[in-house]
This record gives structure tokens, sequence and C-alpha cells, in this order.
């Protein structure tokens, strides 16, 4: 018997991918994906909603997580989250994020280095 139980939890999640282009990104596909659910204890202080942003970087699969913040009023609609939420990823698009993306690509890689040399080790 597994020591385990699962509960699924029944809380509605947004999520979407956004593609992001630019001069130092023409030999890799890179992505935000933002995760977005409603704040069960929010106050209605700007906190209905919560986000979640991560970038992923061409087939790895792996998520890196950016930023995680609250936001939002109780009424908002779809378009209006959406606004919210690109308007969040654009304030990470600054001079640093392909700094942020090189760093992520090198990370893989090691890992990826390390695994074809270990690999045999593990299993």
């Amino acid at each position: 018997m597994v020591p385990y139980r699962i509960e699924g939890i029944d809380t509605p999640i947004y999520a979407k991918r956004y593609v992001i282009q630019g001069p130092y990104f023409a030999e890799s596909s890179v992505e935000i994906i933002a995760e977005c659910s409603k704040n069960e204890k929010a106050t209605g202080n700007n906190d209905c909603y919560f986000l979640d942003l991560f970038l992923s970087v061409d087939d790895y699969g792996t998520r890196e997580p950016i930023v995680g913040l609250y936001f939002g009023s109780h009424n908002m609609n779809q378009e209006e989250i959406d606004t919210e939420v690109r308007a969040y990823i654009l304030s990470q698009l600054d001079d640093t994020f392909h700094l942020l993306v090189r760093k992520y690509l090198l990370k893989e890689q090691l890992i990826e280095d390390w695994l074809n040399e270990h690999g045999d080790e593990m299993g």
C-alpha cells in the first residue's frame, strides 16, 4: 500500500504561453508561461489573483521561476486579466532579460553534460 493520497484541487487556473522574440534570441525559442489563479484569502487590496511567471527556452521542458505576485480586483474580466499579465511580462523584459535566458541555457547545458557523464552511475 502506498502511503500517499492524491486529492485534486478544484480551483481554476488560467495558463498562457507567450513567445518572446528579439535580437538576442535568433537561435532560441523563448517563452514565458503565465499561471494565474484566484487568491482565496484576498483582502481586496490588489490581491484577488496570484500570478506566477516562468521562463522556458528551446526544448528543455523545464520552467524557471521569474516572479510570483498578487494583483487585481474582484470584478476583473478575462480581457482585464490578460492586460495585467502582459504588463507584468513587459516589466520583466528589461535590459538584463537576455542574460537570464543565457543563464538558463547554461544551467540546462551543464545538467545535460553532467547526466551524459554520470548517467550510467544513476541506474
